[in-house]
């Protein structure tokens, strides 16, 4: 049913989104930051929507599920590399599953298998 980089994109998605609930309700770093940390706590999970976007709903362009697949996987490897000091250092595993899932996809459309995923 889901191939192996639709899984591995949710499983990215999951772990941002634990790394998100970790900062939030584990910690007391919205008391003591301003408002706006909420957002840069949050942008790593919105991030992997366009790239569950992609693995679930795009299916003819591959080039473009290719191209947002690696752009979420590449920026949010940055974004956890630029604030790894802070709290870059917990969304590191979801950056590299990401990474891991273009790869997989890629590799996957290039043997041209047909299955979805």
């Amino acid at each position: 049913m889901f191939g192996p980089a639709t899984i591995l994109v949710l499983a990215a998605h999951l772990l941002a989104g634990g790394a998100f609930l970790f900062w939030v309700f584990g910690t007391a770093i919205l008391e003591e930051q301003e408002p706006g940390a909420f957002w840069v706590l949050l942008f790593p999970v919105l991030l992997t929507l366009p790239a569950i976007a992609a693995v679930l709903f795009v299916r003819r362009w591959k080039i473009v599920r290719s191209v947002v697949l690696w752009g979420a996987g590449l920026v949010l490897l940055a974004f956890s590399i630029v604030s790894g000091f802070s709290v870059g250092l917990y969304y590191m595993p979801a950056a590299c599953v990401l990474v891991v899932a273009a790869g997989v996809d890629l590799s996957r459309q290039g043997s041209g298998t047909t299955r979805a995923g």
